[in-house]
């Protein structure tokens, strides 16, 4: 958003007696870039400020939610409806408003748009800068000061620098300091002028005692001066880097991110900010992180509360299928806090061991409470044996039931292999010297390579890993019940078998340690990448639960500024695949709110020094983090001119263009598609629908930005004028974007074919959905046209689009349908029908879909389908065509012309025109639609007025 236009914008204020009309205007009236439309938000900024603390009571977030739109709804206390606010103007609200919008957008975080992303981590870094701001140490004279010495002194070192590329680099880095200062100053004033902010007073007090004494106007006056004097020096900078280039850029240094770069294709993201990266791992990051004490293991490990739950699922047989998903949701849980017991590296030895060392346990509680862990977890073995057998039972008593796919698969494996209480083939032994002998060996090999020994240890790895599996597998464990006489000597064995599965889990950490070493030392080009990335997300496990401890040294920038400084000394094809190593690990650190959050789980057991020293660390440390990244991507671009081999994947990562990587996006939507089998219920398939939808409007947000024409490509076109990348690195970037987008429409095909997997798994638990509207497959090609043609209303989305296109596809495919039966003379076409449709009528159909007058309403009288899929489209068309334009569509001016007929027109035509009015008008009348009520209400009375004047009285005689 261009924040200088609003300066030049006079707030209308809002009547709050007419808030439908507001929303109407805001979602379909106005253009969001329009003059009205932005009077009308600043007019809602000052009536939402101007409320006082405790009047809101919601906001409701469902068109961001969903994908719909950019709007967002505050109900206040006494207003009748409520209030819309587009969230891109979120900086301008007050404390009492913003930061509770601010909590609500980051639970969605991962169903925000690219831009609303941005908009809501412009308002974490606001709300971290306001923590850490220290106002005792703030001198704003030497603050303005050091920035403009700061500035000058990057001047200096572009100016002996001779690559012009570098200067670049260089120059950039001077205009985030002007940068950076307006926002700090802009935080103090948000202080002193918001009465709601919880620093208000201190801020207050603060100037009352500075040399200003209390002036908070000649405060303001010098900061503004200052300020001046650096917006003046960055403007001689950006007229240095448009005289190196020839390229125009953004002035507008006040609302610069601090992470921008010239060379960007994309719109760049603060680091851990992409889309891939918040939806694949964000859920799982925050879980990892969040701190466990061993009273709250007792709570949720507890068999007895799993028990429970599980004895009062079956009261009754109604809801028999609610009820087996709850029981399969029940089992699943308790498979992963089985998994998670008897891990010396996991959550619940992490809570153990932090208790302890924080005095909350003694050692010798601490003894008794890994012995509890091991004890709870063999009864819940037992428990979900148990759980296993009752399903079994349900399933063959009643045949209908329907199961998780992964359960049917254990199910179906393990019916057919025995049943309750015999044994056809034993327990299967599980030894352990092998995998044994082969940890020594490894560790004692000090001949071969660390490439060598990287792959031999991952290897390994996987077999002990496999050996878990089978450790914990459902046959395993009914054969091994079926040997016991009662539950006691099954408990008994499986206490020896936990002794076994303990030594394996002890193999398992020194095997990770190990491939942890052998990584940090490996030439990465001779490695395969999917073994590099396999030790990664062992790197990133081991990193979370660190961080789970408060043990910051595993994020400190400080090591990653050493480990790139080892980077940079090797030769240029070495040098470049660790930094992109490093680059991913970078990305993969917790973000700066995700750590205050866990960190904040502490507050009452850290003494108060400490805590804000951590929090100090974690501000500090993130802007360092972000710094070294941007470091990182420029090296890389230099690098790329004299490297051969590089991949698309990292040329994408460097310019700024990784939520456009078609691989990324399909390894986000593969992993959803994995969470399929375990979908127990209806609702959570509709979870995943919406997971699914997310991904493909990222898909076509990707389209829209490295399409021919598009965003990068004009970006693309003036960095070659300008002949600032080699011509390898333009070509090869060049074909990327081509290649990709074809990628991307693949891609399209596939999210479309997960929707329908996930609906037919909906239907089998008692949903009704229908799966046509996915037949669709709808590019931003497509968008754009549909756009062009139909004008549809300006802030009108892709799934409106789809549902749009299904509907008039529908339309033509059972016209075509019909034409093709009457042709042959097909006895169910009404013989009316059959006699006007011959070869000439038929030809002049295929070739530009024209259907005689006559024709068409003998059609929409005899053929329900038919009329009802015209219904269909009529909605669609009078909810998103521009009201503007609606008169100038082909299929209002048709329903104009049908109902024309009604002059001169005997009774039994004059019946059937009425009789398809009357569906027409019901079903126009019936439908609510959930976006762009005022513009369909608008035309919804266009068209009733039109007909009204046409047909007049002449129905009701009838």
């Amino acid at each position: 958003m261009d924040w200088s236009d609003l300066e030049k914008v006079r707030a209308r204020p809002v009547d709050t007696r007419h808030l439908e009309e507001v929303i109407g205007a805001l979602q379909s009236e106005y253009s969001r870039h329009s003059t009205p439309y932005k009077q009308t938000i600043l007019g809602l900024i000052q009536e939402i400020n101007g409320y006082q603390r405790g009047v809101l009571s919601k906001i409701d977030i469902l068109e961001l939610r969903d994908q719909i739109g950019h709007l967002l709804y505050y109900k206040i206390k006494n207003l009748p409806i409520e209030l819309p606010y587009d969230v891109e103007y979120l900086p301008m609200l007050q404390s009492h408003f913003k930061n509770p919008t601010v909590i609500v957008l980051r639970r969605i975080r991962r169903f925000l748009m690219a831009p609303h992303r941005r908009v809501l981590t412009k308002m974490e870094e606001e709300q971290a800068r306001e923590r850490h701001l220290r106002l005792e140490n703030l001198d704003i004279n030497r603050r303005l000061r050091a920035a403009l010495e700061e500035m000058q002194r990057y001047q200096t070192m572009a100016r002996l620098t001779k690559a012009v590329t570098r200067k670049l680099d260089i120059l950039t880095k001077a205009l985030h300091l002007p940068a950076a200062a307006h926002s700090e100053f802009r935080i103090l004033d948000n202080m002193l002028t918001d009465r709601h902010h919880l620093r208000h007073h201190e801020a207050t007090d603060w100037v009352g005692r500075s040399p200003f004494r209390g002036n908070q106007k000649v405060m303001r006056k010098v900061v503004a001066d200052g300020l001046n004097v650096l917006d003046e020096k960055s403007q001689e900078i950006f007229a240095t880097m448009e005289g190196l280039t020839g390229i125009s850029f953004d002035r507008d240094v006040a609302h610069m991110d601090v992470h921008v770069s010239w060379y960007a294709l994309g719109t760049p993201q603060k680091r851990g900010e992409d889309f891939v990266k918040i939806f694949d791992t964000d859920e799982r990051v925050e879980h990892k992180l969040k701190r466990l004490t061993y009273f709250m293991i007792r709570s949720g490990w507890d068999v007895a509360r799993y028990r429970d739950t599980f004895e009062n699922l079956f009261p009754s047989k109604r809801d028999l299928q609610e009820n087996v998903g709850k029981l399969a949701l029940l089992f699943f849980d308790i498979e992963e806090k089985i998994a998670e017991s008897n891990r010396p590296d996991g959550e619940v030895a992490n809570a153990i061991e932090n208790d302890r060392d924080m005095g909350l346990l003694s050692d010798a509680e601490a003894r008794d409470a890994r012995a509890w862990v091991a004890e709870n977890k063999t009864r819940l073995q037992g428990l979900k044996l148990e759980i296993f057998q009752t399903m079994i039972e349900l399933k063959a008593k009643y045949g209908e039931l329907e199961l998780p796919e992964e359960l049917q698969a254990q199910l179906d494996e393990t019916v057919s292999d025995d049943t309750w209480g015999t044994t056809p083939e034993g327990v299967p032994r599980i030894t352990l010297m092998d995998l044994h002998r082969e940890v020594e060996s490894l560790g004692a090999d000090s001949g071969a390579s660390d490439e060598e020994l990287l792959a031999r240890w991952l290897a390994l790895h996987g077999k002990i890993g496999e050996r878990l599996k089978e450790m914990a597998n459902m046959r395993f464990h009914r054969r091994l019940r079926a040997e016991c006489t009662d539950f006691s000597e099954y408990e008994s064995k499986l206490l020896e078998f936990g002794k076994a599965e303990d030594r394996l889990q002890d193999m398992r950490v020194t095997c990770e340690k190990k491939i942890i070493d052998c990584y940090r030392n490996v030439s990465y080009p001779d490695v395969d990448p999917e073994l590099l990335q396999s030790v990664l997300e062992l790197i990133i496990d081991d990193m979370l639960m660190k961080l789970k401890k408060l043990d910051f040294e595993s994020i400190r920038a400080d090591r990653y500024a050493d480990l790139i400084d080892q980077a940079l000394a090797m030769s240029p094809d070495h040098g470049l695949h660790a930094l992109d190593q490093l680059l991913h690990e970078m990305h993969a650190i917790p973000r700066q709110e995700q750590l205050i959050q866990a960190l904040g789980d502490w507050e009452s057991t850290l003494p108060r020094e400490e805590f804000e020293r951590k929090q100090t660390f974690i501000f500090e440390n993130d802007m360092r983090l972000q710094k070294l990244v941007d470091d990182v991507r420029a090296e890389l671009r230099e690098r790329m001119a004299d490297i051969d081999i590089r991949t698309r994947r990292l040329r994408f990562e460097v310019f700024s263009l990784a939520d456009c990587y078609t691989e990324n996006l399909r390894t986000v939507l593969q992993a959803l598609l994995r969470m399929a089998p375990k979908v127990t219920s209806e609702q959570e398939g509709e979870r995943l629908i919406d997971n699914i939808q997310a991904i493909e409007a990222q898909v076509i947000e990707a389209q829209r930005i490295t399409c021919k024409g598009g965003e990068a490509d004009d970006r693309l076109r003036e960095l070659e004028r300008a002949k600032l990348l080699p011509p390898a690195v333009l070509a090869e970037l060049r074909g990327d974007l081509e290649e990709n987008f074809g990628g991307l429409d693949d891609l399209l095909g596939e999210a479309n074919r997960a929707l329908v997997r996930v609906r037919e798994l909906q239907n089998r638990f008692g949903g009704s959905y229908e799966t046509r509207q996915f037949e669709v497959t709808i590019n931003i090609h497509d968008l754009d046209r549909l756009k062009a043609i139909y004008h549809f209303v300006e802030n009108i989305t892709m799934m409106d689009i789809k549902r749009f296109g299904v509907v008039y596809q529908h339309k033509n495919t059972l016209m075509a349908d019909l034409y093709e039966r009457a042709v042959k003379n097909d006895p169910e076409v009404p013989p009316k029908i059959t006699k006007q449709i011959n070869r000439r009528t038929h030809k002049q159909f295929l070739e530009n879909r024209h259907v005689p007058l006559a024709l068409k309403i003998d059609i929409l009288r005899d053929v329900p389908e038919i009329l009802e899929s015209e219904c269909e489209l009529l909605i669609r068309t009078l909810n998103f065509v521009n009201n503007t334009r609606i008169r100038e569509k082909s299929i209002y001016k048709a329903i104009l012309q049908i109902m024309a007929q009604v002059k001169g027109a005997n009774v039994e035509k004059l019946r059937g025109l009425r009789r398809v009015w009357l569906r027409m008008r019901n079903r126009l009348n019936a439908h609510k639609p959930r976006n762009f009520s005022k513009n369909y209400q608008n035309n919804v009375r266009s068209l009733f007025t039109d007909v009204n004047e046409i047909v007049g009285h002449r129905f009701e005689d009838l």
